[in-house]
């Protein structure tokens, strides 16, 4: 059988559950010791089965595996789970319906996520609630529903930036949002500073023709006033990346023909140094958030290469984005380094290294042929300067998504649709809960799959 997936993203990590049927329920709180009282509600009134709560089975955590490494939050059937790394207790904050994109705010209290509404295009309403489970309810006010990675809480407060079809909006865990910037076209990509006083966004400007349209880059303080323009392109679409983290400049991704196709072939990453209004470029490479990651000096770890199929051109480097230098990481012998991760006091980084198939490589045409790309996946840590690189064999093969815990000894990965920790000093690994994903899709987009709509980590 040809495996042949080229046209469409595929979703490894969403889970779909579920509609919700009753609107009553989408304005009220998840009320957990009600739910019998809920399913009945729902049951009278609804004739479609799919569409009513249903008991599901609890999924097999263990707890032990995660002690001491934050809090993890979680959708399992649809369903959204909190495992406390200092209790080691597991908490069901929903009960109905299906979660996905489960976000942290930034002092651990406060999740928020989307209830599926709309499968096919997996949008639906933004949903609030405290770790614990307790006041959860559903946002009010914001047009339509929420599209997938558009919303974000500041780093400094209780504070959820969400990007709309009609612009940004702010919205506190208590009262009414408020749109902070209106926008037609809608859908801005934006980054919080990393002081949470402000958000950066891009904006389309008026046009004849799309493809020739120009895009500006801004910045607005969250408490009002004028946008501040930053730069403007010709022609050409603004991706943004995010701040630099001492909150000085901005990275982007550039798209000369603001084609969803060029971008999946990747991008050229520019810096701008807001104080000199100079933007250089750094690096292209395919236009992954998942596939940048900062040490706390202000350095970039990503990866390089164009072309959208992931076991080919693929590289990483460290780059410094306020000078433009460039440090080449070289890859292990015949493989290509993907999915990379700075340790959290930048002195180490981790990465996957896999089988490199070559640019002739499309497609495979056995699925025997991808599983074995896939168990090519292999853990690698080194020096932040790509030296005393070494693989970490124990952690078995098919490996995505390494992450480093905050103490820098464990790493969180993906292996066999489930979640695992291992110790980096020694050790095996151990699985934390699974499955990571209800619809297992090795092949990804050519190779990409990111399962962050399916869980979140706070380190704490």
């Amino acid at each position: 059988m040809k495996i042949n997936r080229f046209v469409r993203p595929a979703m490894q990590g969403i889970v779909i559950g579920g509609l919700i049927t009753a609107v009553l329920w989408l304005n009220q709180p998840i009320h957990l010791p009600y739910f019998n009282q809920l399913e009945a509600t729902a049951q009278a009134q609804s004739q479609d089965t799919e569409q009513t709560p249903t008991l599901r089975e609890q999924p097999e955590v263990n707890s032990a595996a995660f002690k001491g490494q934050g809090k993890l939050a979680f959708i399992s059937k649809g369903l959204l789970y909190v495992l406390d790394g200092s209790t080691s207790k597991v908490k069901q904050l929903t009960e109905f319906g299906s979660a996905l994109e489960p976000t942290w705010s930034h002092d651990g209290e406060w999740l928020a996520f989307k209830l599926i509404t709309d499968k096919s295009a997996m949008t639906g309403p933004l949903w609030l609630v405290r770790k614990d489970g307790t006041r959860a309810h559903q946002v009010q006010g914001l047009p339509g529903t929420v599209m997938t990675g558009k919303f974000d809480w500041s780093p400094a407060s209780n504070l959820l930036a969400v990007s709309t079809e009609d612009g940004l909006w702010l919205v506190p865990t208590e009262g009414k949002p408020h749109r902070l910037i209106a926008k037609q076209g809608g859908y801005p990509t934006f980054s919080w500073s990393p002081d949470g006083k402000a958000l950066a966004y891009n904006d389309t400007l008026p046009y004849k023709v799309y493809h020739a349209a120009d895009d500006v880059l801004l910045t607005v303080d969250i408490k009002g006033g004028q946008p501040v323009k930053h730069l403007q392109t010709s022609g050409a679409g603004i991706t943004l990346a995010g701040w630099q983290p001492d909150g000085k400049g901005l990275l982007y991704w550039v798209n000369p023909s603001r084609g969803a196709s060029a971008a999946t072939d990747g991008l050229e990453l520019w810096s701008l140094q807001l104080a000199e209004s100079k933007s250089s470029p750094l690096t292209t490479g395919l236009p992954n958030k998942e596939w940048q990651s900062f040490s706390p000096q202000g350095q970039l770890l990503t990866v390089e290469g164009s072309d959208r199929i992931v076991w080919a051109n693929k590289s990483i480097a460290v780059v410094d984005p306020r000078t433009g230098r460039l440090q080449h990481i070289a890859s292990p012998d015949g493989c290509v380094a993907i999915d990379p991760d700075f340790s959290p006091d930048g002195k180490n980084i981790a990465y996957v290294a896999a089988k490199n198939l070559g640019r002739d490589v499309w497609g495979f045409d056995k699925t025997d042929d991808l599983d074995a790309w896939v168990n090519s996946r292999t853990l690698y840590i080194a020096n932040a300067d790509g030296s005393n690189a070494r693989a970490l064999p124990t952690a078995g093969q098919g490996i995505y998504q390494p992450a480093w815990s905050k103490d820098g000894r464990h790493i969180l990965f993906i292996k066999d649709n489930a979640l695992w920790s291992i110790n980096i000093e020694g050790g095996n690994p151990e699985k934390i809960f699974e499955p990571v994903s209800e619809q297992k899709d090795q092949f990804g987009f050519y190779g990409f799959t990111s399962y962050q709509d399916t869980f979140s980590w706070f380190k704490g």
